[in-house]
């Protein structure tokens, strides 16, 4: 929740074995108790975001999920109006011998903000991949906004040119902020998605984890010398007004550390 000055508190942190939830300065961590997505597990994680409330969640580690049959992980996330969200977990790591299912939901109000990331990565090795379905649905107002769905590893195909290929490391990234300028680009490994104005989807492939963290630094790069600003509204057709008169007409967003209201440019955290 959050109070008249953009303070905010967590009301409520209840978490059971195999994950724990820890709240530490500016965000909560998800750490594990006990080995997870095994078997057939089954594990749920809901988020409820106050109005004008700021939360970052992130994990401690990758995930490995172990032997399992349809081992299942749902989040559900709902945002509130002027609330945000930062969805920023490491990798989820699916072995050899383990079948594994991603389920989240997440559901926005209508100037609720967004920033919501997930990495996989099949196997320790070539010979250590595993089966997952990861299923992404986001609504706004009440409407669709993304529906994305992947399945590699237990369908004809799925290594072949038309999917994965030789790739073994996938990324998503979605953005939702009003201060966004959206701007369709693509590059080796990656393609970003302008959605809307307000709305930007990322996708990226790499060999592995490490040159699929670079193609995603680069996704976000733009030419030396023009700013996000100016490159989106190039790439919607509009002519970028002057630094002049941007002016004084959005100043910087709050973040919330420990309870206590510090300043810090939202692009900058963003990029």
């Amino acid at each position: 929740m959050a109070d008249a000055h953009h303070n905010c508190r967590l009301t409520e942190l209840h978490s059971e074995a195999p994950i724990a939830l820890r709240q530490s300065s500016g965000a909560v961590y998800l750490v594990s108790s006990a080995q997870g997505l095994l078997g057939v597990d089954d594990l749920h994680l809901d988020i409820v975001i106050g109005p004008s409330a700021r939360l970052e969640v992130r994990t401690t580690a990758a995930t490995i999920a172990y032997a399992s049959e349809g081992a299942r992980l749902s989040v559900t996330a709902e945002i509130a109006s002027g609330g945000r969200l930062v969805w920023r977990p490491e990798p989820l790591i699916v072995t050899r011998r383990s079948s594994v299912i991603t389920d989240s939901t997440v559901s926005l109000a209508g100037d609720a903000a967004l920033d919501w990331n997930e990495t996989c990565l099949l196997g320790r090795n070539p010979d250590d991949v595993g089966a997952l379905s990861a299923r992404t649905t986001v609504d706004r107002r009440g409407r669709p906004l993304l529906r994305h769905h992947v399945q590699v590893g237990d369908i004809r195909g799925w290594n072949g040119p038309a999917i994965l290929d030789t790739a073994r490391a996938l990324a998503l990234r979605l953005v939702v902020d009003a201060e966004l300028s959206a701007a369709t680009r693509h590059g080796t490994g990656y393609a970003v998605m302008a959605l809307c104005e307000d709305v930007e989807l990322t996708s990226a492939l790499a060999p592995d984890l490490s040159e699929l963290e670079r193609r995603m630094a680069r996704s976000r790069d733009v030419p030396d010398g023009m700013t996000v600003r100016t490159a989106a509204a190039l790439a919607f057709g509009r002519q970028p007004r002057p630094p002049e008169q941007l002016l004084g007409e959005r100043g910087p967003h709050d973040r919330i550390v420990a309870g206590h209201e510090t300043k810090s440019s939202f692009l900058r955290d963003r990029l």
